[in-house]
């Protein structure tokens, strides 16, 4: 091909080509920028986006530090406590924080007021210096505190529930229970529904007899749980008997009867102990099917020998004894006789017993009981005694004068909080801290004080004790002479004192065997005290006075006397009817019960069920009063109507 043809054939380039190219390129550019844009959009919001989180977190971090300096100041109203009342969660999102209490200081709480001496009732005046001796070893006296503090409850809160009845002299630790429930009286009558003939027991020295039931022989009286007599040795029949109450009495022929309150039926066998019983026992007042009694006279016999007795009431067996005659080397007097009513705080279980040898025993008794399977037993431990030498005291059983005095608990203690009220043979009586078993104060009551003392209680900062005392060291060469009845500061031991002149006879003195009546808050007698005074005005009478408790007088027609043929050694019963009223039951020395109105001192009743001595103490439970005789030799049920 000539070059000249090469040339023809050679094209030019069309100007569209540009165009695409350009647009090519144009579009190719859009796209890069775009795509720097996009970038950088991303990069700005993603730094954007970074610092909110920032700050997020720094207002977090706040919002928790803020949190948690609140919950410092308030814990309560806030998360992490048991009741919260305000979240983290819910305070973010602008809950109200509930502002910070003001805190109110927590009161010092004011000491209750506790017994203490005053310049008249020190003991250092009467020369008295305490002795204790634990678990058989004589110990410095105030070195003892008790592992398990004793605080006895009000008096109607001494017996469980569970369990209804009279279940210790005078019913509690205060001693002023005699009665259950209201009474219904219409007629005022008293009315004898059954009797129960008894026996007798020789007497230690070989003469004479003690027989039927004695000072201070009190009747118990008990409703059992229905579950508790099943498991006892009653016999079928009481087991069965729907309600039934069973009357306890240990009495001074030497046994322990067991009878229906309603029918005077035994209820199962007596118990044989063949040594006598003259004041009262007790009953366990936590239900528990336990006896506590003694012996009130010494024989030769060891058989016979006066002791202290635990008793199962299941089977009727003895599971304890102590203080046996002659066997107590820590005895200050040579006398083993029980005539006081023990008690027992249910919350430590520990039993407390006054004994007529200047022994209080206490121990704890280990007690074990199961009602499913008819058993019981206890294993006492921690046994503390005290006993006291003081001025004037006797060693001699029975020799003593005015300027040589024994020593010996006869009447039953009364239990206030920690503390221990006891009447003495010597006229020295006592206010003992239980758990440290120091003698706060002593009030000299002047002679032989056998009667137990009552309390009554204005509030927890002031109440009273109540006792009189018999004639013995101060009678004159006529066998006369005062016998006064004392109202004891139960805080400081301070007296107040009312006397009469009255006879005595050795061995059945004048003056005040008996306890008093205090009449109870809200009743029609709640300002009197009542108490009798035998062999007044004659030799054989005797005479029951009510007094105004506050001036220890009969004034402006606030108190009265009803005066009796016959003296009287046993304890006035008080019963109440449903509008509160007031009404006496008094027994004398010639079987006589006489039914009194509290308030006037006017017999409303009469019933003689015997010709002979009445010493032991009425209790009643509903309308129905239980009391034995002493040459009779029967125990009497009598219903008030």
């Amino acid at each position: 091909m000539t070059q000249q043809h090469k040339k023809r054939k050679r094209r030019r380039v069309q100007p569209r080509f540009y165009v695409i190219v350009s647009i090519f390129a144009l579009l190719l550019l859009v796209l890069v920028v775009l795509i720097a844009w996009t970038a950088i959009s991303c990069i700005q919001e993603h730094r954007e986006e970074q610092e909110r989180h920032n700050q997020f977190l720094i207002e977090e971090e706040r919002l928790r530090a803020e949190y948690d300096a609140q919950v410092q100041e308030n814990p309560e109203g806030y998360e992490n406590v048991s009741r919260p009342t305000i979240t983290y969660e819910d305070y973010v999102k602008g809950a109200t924080i509930p502002p910070v209490p003001t805190a109110i200081p927590t009161p010092t709480p004011t000491p209750r007021p506790t017994p203490h001496v005053v310049a008249d009732s020190n003991p250092d005046h009467f020369g008295f210096v305490p002795h204790l001796e634990i678990d058989g070893e004589e110990t410095v006296a105030n070195s003892f505190v008790r592992t398990e503090p004793i605080e006895f409850p009000p008096a109607d809160a001494y017996n469980a529930e569970s369990v209804k009845g009279i279940l210790t002299f005078r019913g509690n630790n205060w001693r002023n229970m005699s009665s259950t429930d209201p009474v219904n009286l219409t007629e005022y009558k008293l009315t004898q529904v059954w009797d129960k003939p008894i026996s007798s027991l020789t007497k230690g020295g070989g003469s004479g007899s003690w027989s039927g039931c004695g000072w201070t022989g009190q009747p118990l009286i008990v409703q059992w749980p229905a579950e508790t007599r099943k498991i006892m040795n009653l016999y079928d029949w009481a087991k069965q008997k729907e309600n039934l109450v069973e009357v306890i009495y240990p009495t001074e022929d030497g046994n322990i009867y067991f009878l229906d309150l309603e029918t005077g039926q035994e209820t199962r066998d007596k118990i044989v102990m063949n040594v006598p019983f003259k004041g009262t026992g007790s009953i366990d007042p936590r239900g528990i099917p336990l006896l506590y009694c003694g012996s009130g006279d010494q024989y030769d016999n060891d058989s016979q020998k006066s002791r202290a007795f635990i008793i199962s009431l299941i089977n009727g067996k003895v599971l304890y004894e102590f203080g046996k005659q002659g066997t107590d080397s820590f005895a200050r007097r040579r006398w083993y006789a029980y005539d006081s009513a023990p008690l027992v705080d249910a919350k430590t279980d520990t039993l407390i017993y006054p004994g007529e040898n200047g022994i209080v025993y206490t121990m704890k008794l280990n007690t074990v009981y199961d009602a499913e399977l008819g058993s019981v037993s206890v294993n006492p431990s921690n046994i503390v005694k005290f006993r006291y030498d003081c001025n004037n005291i006797y060693d001699e059983i029975d020799k003593a004068d005015a300027t040589h005095k024994w020593q010996g608990y006869e009447g039953s203690a009364v239990a206030w909080n920690g503390f221990l009220y006891l009447s003495s043979n010597d006229g020295m009586f006592q206010c003992i801290d239980l758990n440290t078993m120091r003698v706060v104060w002593i009030a000299n009551t002047e002679d032989d004080t056998n009667a137990s003392p009552v309390l009554d209680v204005i509030s927890d900062e002031e109440a009273y004790l109540y006792v009189g005392t018999s004639l013995h060291f101060n009678k004159d060469k006529n066998n006369t002479g005062l016998a006064p009845f004392f109202k004891i500061d139960a805080m400081t031991g301070e007296v107040k004192k009312y006397a009469l002149t009255v006879f005595t006879v050795s061995g059945v003195s004048g003056g005040i065997q008996a306890t008093a009546v205090v009449g109870r808050a809200g009743s029609n007698i709640e300002n009197l005290v009542i108490v009798p005074f035998a062999r007044y005005g004659t030799k054989d009478a005797g005479v029951l006075v009510a007094l105004d408790k506050e001036t220890m007088t009969i004034h402006d027609g606030i108190g009265w006397e009803f005066e009796m043929d016959a003296y009287a050694w046993s304890s006035p019963a008080v019963v109440y009817d449903s509008e509160n009223r007031g009404y006496i039951i008094q027994a004398d020395s010639k079987g006589y019960l006489y039914l009194i109105d509290a308030a006037t001192g006017q017999q409303r009743g009469a019933l003689r069920p015997t010709e002979t001595v009445f010493e032991a103490s009425p209790a009643l439970f509903g309308n129905m009063l239980v009391v034995g005789c002493r040459g009779g030799q029967k125990i009497f049920g009598i219903r008030l109507s």
